[in-house]
């Protein structure tokens, strides 16, 4: 028989029996989108993490003050300053440091006109914006000279920007925090949510200097606290040594006891953010792999169907081999047939997993990310399971003696 003999053969063999192939075949599609919808998944989560990764800068180390113990209750982090603008100076002395810079930071109320909004208000240096890449789409950034001077400017970000001037450019507008005028010089760049799901445009930046004298207060000691240190170390640097090393300042500095537990946390920003997309990826390869299960579970399938095919098919077969068919030619009908079944399911499952994706995005609100080599993968997977499929069925209708054959039909 010619290979397209067989082909045919095989064609005319599953129209015979349509419904039972197209159930079959319905087994390897839900197994081939199922790989391909889980894919994405996982890809998608995982560019989900790297682009706020993105937004938070590159080899990033953050210190807070520490926690408050009052009457024997704990306060959380933050609730002990003990952080002051000096302590940038000996910690940009660290080797591998790039860039550090201070900041504050407390919800206030801002009010533009009739319209008010309660939003983070954050004091820091132009270096803070330097280290998150946080740039901006209308306007400018404050300089250093405004920094040092505490001049009365504020930087708005995106949402606070949309609350406040909903239909009107908000650059040169005045607006007042605590009572105290500001004039809007710029309005930030759109960094979305934060890895917690905070909306990080929900800000408004001041100069530092300006948010310690006019909105947090300066007096007395109070004058140089700050809530927290933000360090950007160079690409070739080992964190770990500098995270060390800022620890060992501060110590020093704060006069902390040998035993004595740390009055600040030092956290590395860029290696959580790591074991995130990390996990993520571990997600992905597992559901990848459960979505595999139910790729074989459909070749299952068609093995089954493929042995009920050779039983209810023993007198053909026999009538086949008796005129002169070569058990290889038997063997490359059944063969033909189970792959048939395998990429007719796996194209289906194809356009399954692609609208199976585009649904869960539109549902969850989730980013989905479609990878050509997982459904390229899946089609492989499903023909070379059609194929392992109908290998016993078809060696076993190959071997049946024609005699036999025809007596038993």
């Amino acid at each position: 028989m010619r290979p397209l003999d067989i082909l045919r053969a095989g064609t005319d063999a599953l129209s015979a029996h349509r419904l039972r192939a197209a159930l079959t075949a319905f087994g390897i599609a839900v197994g081939v989108a199922a790989v391909i919808a889980m894919v994405a998944v996982g890809k998608g989560a995982r560019e989900r993490i790297l682009d706020t990764v993105n937004t938070m800068g590159v080899n990033v180390i953050a210190v807070w003050n520490g926690s408050a113990r009052v009457a024997g209750a704990h306060a959380g982090t933050g609730m002990r300053p003990r952080l002051v603008y000096d302590d940038a100076e000996p910690i940009r002395a660290i080797p591998g440091v790039e860039r550090v810079a201070v900041s504050l930071r407390a919800n206030q109320q801002v009010v533009a006109g009739p319209r008010n909004w309660n939003a983070v208000v954050q004091g820091a240096t132009p270096e803070w914006l330097e280290i998150r890449r946080w740039g901006h789409t209308d306007g400018r950034l404050f300089t250093e000279a405004e920094h040092a001077a505490g001049a009365k400017v504020v930087l708005l970000g995106a949402s606070v920007a949309q609350r406040l001037f909903p239909n009107e450019d908000p650059i040169g507008k005045p607006v007042r925090i605590r009572q105290t005028p500001f004039e809007v010089i710029g309005v930030m760049e759109r960094k979305g949510q934060s890895i917690d799901g905070a909306d990080q445009d929900d800000i408004v930046f001041v100069p530092f200097w300006a948010a310690r004298r006019s909105l947090f207060g300066a007096d007395g000691g109070h004058a140089r606290l700050i809530g927290s240190l933000v360090i950007q170390a160079a690409e070739t640097t080992d964190r770990a040594v500098v995270v060390e090393e800022i620890r060992q300042i501060l110590r020093a500095r704060m006069r902390v006891p040998r035993d004595g537990a740390d009055p600040f946390v030092v956290f590395d920003v860029t290696a959580a953010a790591a074991a995130r997309d990390e996990a993520a990826e571990m997600l992905g390869s597992f559901l990848a792999a459960v979505a595999l299960v139910a790729l074989f579970v459909g070749g299952i399938g068609v093995m089954n169907v493929m042995l009920v095919s050779v039983t209810e098919r023993t007198r053909e077969i026999g009538l086949r081999m008796a005129i002169g068919a070569r058990p290889r030619h038997v063997l490359a009908q059944f063969v033909v047939e189970a792959s048939l079944l395998a990429l007719i399911g796996g194209a289906a499952g194809v356009l399954l997993g692609v609208a199976s994706a585009a649904a869960l995005s539109a549902m969850a609100g989730f980013p989905v990310v479609l990878d050509p080599a997982a459904g390229l993968l899946a089609l492989g997977v499903s023909a070379a399971v059609g194929l392992a499929a109908g290998l016993y069925p078809a060696i076993r209708a190959s071997r049946l003696d024609p005699v036999v054959a025809l007596r038993e039909a």
